[in-house]
């Protein structure tokens, strides 16, 4: 269950989860007002400051620490009447409340900042910013669990760089990594942003194509290929592009044996000369 709470408020927009930590606040603000001098509340506002600080963001974190420590201090001067000999006590303990929610609120963020670095890292191929092998099974498995309950196409496209090896070999591994780099670009270019763009690793790459038959994935596939040798011949690499392209209408297929698929034909069309589509249908046509 809490999990799913979890899940549900970092799904939701910045302003919706202000907007919820703030209702929380008051409804916190009301409770400490209704609660007896002596008992302490002050734990029980660092729950819309970790909220918002968690799942919103630093600034509107610390932006809610200050709300809630005038909060506080206004329910102390204007709802009860100031419990103090000096008002400059009230200033005093004002002002720490509001550090202490602010540092909270701060460190919150900081941890929640380099978390999500973390997970992306994780994911994440370093030099050309697309998914790594992981992530692409990880994204690939969701992909056919969701094509299976809507009973949908799912294609998956395997490409390799033909004689990538020569532009390392020859310009130094410096130029390569612009080669690579050039192939992710023109991939996000040319393909739409519900596809999921992956590196699996050296000269390969991998794309999802969720929704798509096998006469949509040829289309696609012919113009992310007309577009990689346009850029490979404008660079003067001496570079081309094999692919294999599996379109799935099986209910139940394993994701290893999706990928094992599309490997297959991408090697078929390097071993038939090279800068070539392969096709498959896995499951009824």
């Amino acid at each position: 269950m809490m999990a799913r709470l979890l899940t549900w408020l970092d799904g939701l927009p910045l302003a919706v989860v202000n907007g919820l930590a703030l209702l929380l606040l008051a409804l916190i603000s009301i409770l400490d007002y209704m609660t007896p001098p002596p008992i302490s509340t002050s734990v029980f506002y660092m729950g819309p400051i970790a909220i918002s600080a968690w799942f919103g963001s630093r600034r509107s974190g610390e932006i809610l620490a200050v709300v809630s420590a005038l909060a506080w201090a206004g329910k102390d001067a204007a709802l009860r009447g100031v419990p103090y000999a000096e008002p400059a006590i009230l200033f005093w303990n004002t002002s720490a409340r509001l550090i202490m929610f602010v540092l909270v609120a701060f460190l919150i963020g900081e941890v929640r900042r380099y978390v999500r670095r973390e997970v992306r890292l994780a994911r994440t191929d370093p030099l050309t910013g697309l998914l790594n092998p992981r992530a692409l099974r990880d994204e690939l498995s969701l992909t056919l669990a969701r094509a299976s309950r809507s009973a949908g196409p799912v294609s998956f496209v395997y490409l390799d760089l033909d004689d990538f090896k020569r532009v390392n070999d020859e310009r130094g591994h410096a130029e390569g990594d612009r080669v690579l780099g050039a192939v992710a670009e023109t991939l996000r270019h040319e393909l739409r942003l519900t596809d999921v763009i992956a590196r699996e690793g050296g000269d390969e790459f991998a794309v999802i194509l969720p929704s798509t038959d096998e006469r949509e994935a040829a289309t696609v596939v012919a113009k992310v290929h007309a577009r990689l040798r346009h850029e490979m011949t404008r660079n003067g690499w001496p570079v081309t592009v094999s692919a294999g392209v599996v379109t799935c209408t099986a209910p139940d297929v394993e994701v290893e044996a999706l990928i094992a698929a599309a490997d297959r034909l991408m090697y078929e069309a390097k071993s038939a000369g090279k800068d070539s589509c392969r096709y498959q249908i896995m499951g009824p046509a």
